[in-house]
């Protein structure tokens, strides 16, 4: 680590604390929406800067054992002390900055603020030396949100265009409870494990909760709960509405909402049948929703298996036949 590089860099910043001081909010002087965006451009482009170097230096005293010598019994919590860093959020820039010594691309976007930290960690995720070009191309002009959605369902070395793995993908729920709250969620899971043959992950933990919740009448002729999902006609590739988003899910789901559904704006023998919106029913009234599988068919085969499909590694084949 250069000295002149981190001198040039804590000189850039301090010229961006200057001119972006605290705005005067006086009766006198009206508001200036150009100074305001001016100033939060600045701090943006020090922020870049602060970041490159805060991961530097956390590398540099992880390896030089700084924690040891100060008496910490971690460098989390020396961290910790210094910064108010969470154990997770440390580790995190230690991961992007460690990366970042063989990205030097993504490094100087970091360095130049072209990129922000929140950008650089999700291509770090995929990036490596012979590619990080292709993904600073394909990072121009959108957001840490959309840079989420690119690089999601991609591994290590793949490129941008590279088809998306939507087995692999996953979102995170993260929600923050009192004690009696988180109690009784304990209790729930506890016992939804036991209702079931076999061990749950926390995935299928959630999608039987909120299956109960969406539940219906308890027919089993009919599916007990609706879905909106948009389907591709050429690739097959779903999206599933959740409050008014639409969610990238899986081939499996797709594939299991086109057998165990009702449709609207299906059209008779067609493979996949199509759905709302196609050109076809365009200028045809609303249908009525209808069922792949007859009601009557429906029961009879619930009742034979014992209420949950039988077919390996489907979701609802971990739901025992619930009782009246």
């Amino acid at each position: 680590m250069a000295c002149e590089e981190t001198e040039e860099a804590s000189i850039h910043c301090h010229d961006a604390e200057r001119s972006a001081s605290a705005p005067p909010f006086t009766e006198s002087e009206p508001l200036d929406w150009r100074r305001a965006h001016e100033a939060l451009s600045q701090l943006a482009a020090a922020r870049g800067t602060l970041d490159w170097q805060e991961g530097r230096w956390l590398l540099y005293a992880l390896r030089a054992g700084a924690h040891l010598h100060l008496g910490y019994g971690s460098f989390a919590e020396y961290i910790e002390r210094i910064l108010g860093y969470k154990p997770r959020w440390t580790n995190e820039r230690l991961h992007v900055a460690e990366a970042l010594e063989e990205l030097p691309e993504l490094s100087q976007c970091l360095r130049d603020a072209t990129l922000s930290w929140s950008a650089v960690r999700e291509l770090v995720r995929v990036a490596t030396r012979e590619n990080e070009g292709e993904w600073i191309t394909a990072s121009n002009n959108r957001s840490v949100r959309q840079i989420e959605e690119l690089v999601s369902g991609h591994k290590p070395g793949d490129r941008p265009d590279d088809p998306v793995n939507q087995d692999g993908r996953r979102h995170v729920l993260r929600f923050e409870a009192t004690g009696d709250v988180v109690a009784t969620w304990r209790e729930a899971v506890a016992k939804i494990r036991r209702s079931v043959d076999g061990p749950l992950e926390d995935n299928d933990v959630l999608l039987l909760m909120a299956r109960h919740i969406l539940g219906g009448p308890a027919d089993s002729g009919r599916s007990n709960y609706q879905i909106a999902m948009t389907v591709c006609g050429e690739c097959g590739r779903g999206w599933q509405q959740g409050r008014g988003e639409l969610v990238e899910v899986g081939a499996e789901v797709v594939e299991m909402a086109a057998c165990d559904s009702q449709h609207i704006g299906s059209v008779e023998n067609a493979q996949p049948p199509t759905h709302v919106g196609n050109d076809a029913q365009a200028s045809d009234p609303a249908p009525r929703a209808q069922q792949d599988i007859p009601p009557k068919i429906r029961r009879q085969v619930m009742r034979r298996d014992g209420g949950r499909c039988v077919v390996q590694g489907c979701r609802p084949s971990q739901e025992r036949a619930r009782a009246p």
